[in-house]
């Protein structure tokens, strides 16, 4: 495959959603702002666990599982990055820069932070800030700046703040009864998935749209309800809910992040 002479003259980059599961790559013609392909690769870090507790504990049991997984990712993003690159007949020196993002226990691994205290009460990340790290420092062997997104709390980082959703997985009605959304007809409400990766793409072209992220999360307080002993009775007292209140829905963290 190749590109167009315009692409070929413009600047490139990659934006990555770093997803617990999984990993998807673009490539962007960052001049345009157009995708010019992308691929999804499935996290390697499954083999320390599904969900990010487990590899949080894997890493407490072993000061050393830290760094395994943080080449693993590594790794699984420079294949996806080369593959895309070479599709194209580009080179790596024609890449500019990257923007990965992705919840909090992901992007600590990826910068070799110990995720830790996002593990235990009061479940807070060790950084908080946006961070510009050079692909040499984290084990990337081609040469690129790095962005990575503020941190807002132990369950809501960058893949959020990029335009994430919460996804396809709840329930309209229980939506409402939460107030996460207005109540309004179920027919007028749809649900767009997770549009991290969307608005990594975004961040990567557009240096206004990382100037409004940065922004945005100074201006975000969230309440822990999972830490509030008051929280847990009225929620399943709740009339909302079908099956009078047992059948219960929770995000992945088991705490609802009140922005």
């Amino acid at each position: 495959m190749s590109v167009k002479n315009a692409d070929r003259k413009a600047c490139y980059g990659i934006a990555v959603d770093l997803g617990t599961t999984t990993i998807a790559v673009y490539l962007c013609n960052t001049t345009t702002g157009r995708i010019l392909s992308s691929l999804a690769v499935k996290n390697p870090q499954v083999l320390y666990g599904d969900d990010i507790m487990s590899r949080i504990g894997a890493i407490g049991q072993k000061g050393k599982n830290l760094g395994h997984l943080q080449k693993m990712v590594v790794r699984a993003i420079e294949w996806g990055a080369k593959g895309l690159l070479a599709s194209f007949d580009l080179k790596e020196k024609m890449v500019s820069q990257m923007v990965i993002v992705g919840n909090p226990t992901m992007i600590h691994i990826l910068a070799s932070v110990d995720p830790k205290p996002i593990g235990v009460s009061p479940y807070q990340p060790a950084f908080y800030k946006a961070k510009t790290i050079h692909s040499n420092v984290l084990g990337f062997q081609f040469d690129v700046l790095i962005q990575i997104l503020p941190q807002i709390s132990g369950f809501i980082g960058g893949d959020i703040l990029s335009a994430g959703a919460f996804g396809t997985f709840l329930d309209k009605k229980d939506m409402i009864a939460l107030g996460m959304i207005p109540s309004l007809d179920l027919a007028k409400i749809e649900t767009a998935g997770n549009l991290a990766g969307a608005g990594a793409v975004m961040i990567l072209c557009n240096d206004t749209y990382l100037k409004k992220t940065i922004q945005l999360a100074k201006q975000i307080n969230v309440v822990d309800l999972a830490c509030d002993q008051k929280f847990q009775p009225l929620l399943e007292s709740t009339e909302g809910f079908d099956g009078g209140g047992q059948d219960l829905i929770f995000l992945e963290s088991n705490t609802f992040n009140i922005l």
